[in-house]
Parts: C-alpha cells; sequence; structure tokens
C-alpha cells in the first residue's frame, strides 16, 4: 500500500507505505520524472507488532522513529520494517 505526492513550491517528495506483513519489504523505488535528489532522506516510521498499545501505564509505547535514509537515488531500494507506517521525505534538487 503506497501514495507518492510531491510539493509543487519545494519539489519534495513524499511516499507513504504500509507494510502490515510480519516481514520486512524490500520495495525498489523510482521517481520517474527526477533528475535528481539530495543522498540523504527522511523516514518517519511507526513500527510495532499488532497487539502492541499505549496506555497510561506506557505512553511511548509505540511512537513514530525519526531517522536518516543514505544513499537516495531517482532509483533506490528502501527496506520497509514489519508492521509498520513509514513516510519518506525526498528532496529533489
Amino acid at each position: 500500500l503506497t501514495s507518492v505526492t510531491r510539493q509543487r513550491k519545494s519539489g519534495t517528495i513524499f511516499i507513504k507505505h504500509v507494510n502490515p506483513e510480519a516481514a520486512p519489504q524490500e520495495v525498489s523505488i523510482t521517481l520517474q520524472g527526477v533528475r535528481s535528489v539530495r543522498p540523504d532522506a527522511t523516514a518517519l516510521t511507526l513500527s510495532a507488532p499488532p497487539d502492541d498499545t499505549n496506555s497510561i501505564d506506557v505512553p511511548t509505547k509505540v511512537i513514530p522513529i525519526t531517522s536518516k535514509v543514505r544513499g537516495v537515488q531517482p532509483t533506490f531500494t528502501y527496506t520497509f520494517p514489519p508492521h509498520s507506517v513509514t513516510v519518506l521525505q525526498i528532496e529533489t534538487r
């Protein structure tokens, strides 16, 4: 399950991907019509086993994690964690 959008003013590309499976998903990504991107992108990932929840006692058991993605090109491969929702933010040049 993937959705891709591009912010017109900045050219920033947002790839939103859901991996409902129990295994990581390696995905080949091709940014058609994009000549150049910055080599580092940002990933915002929410990942947890399906039965995990936040509670009053443990309010941060399931939280989004921000990380850097290196080696981004107009065509690259990214591995999405199991049971996750991820937003990749890619800056074009």
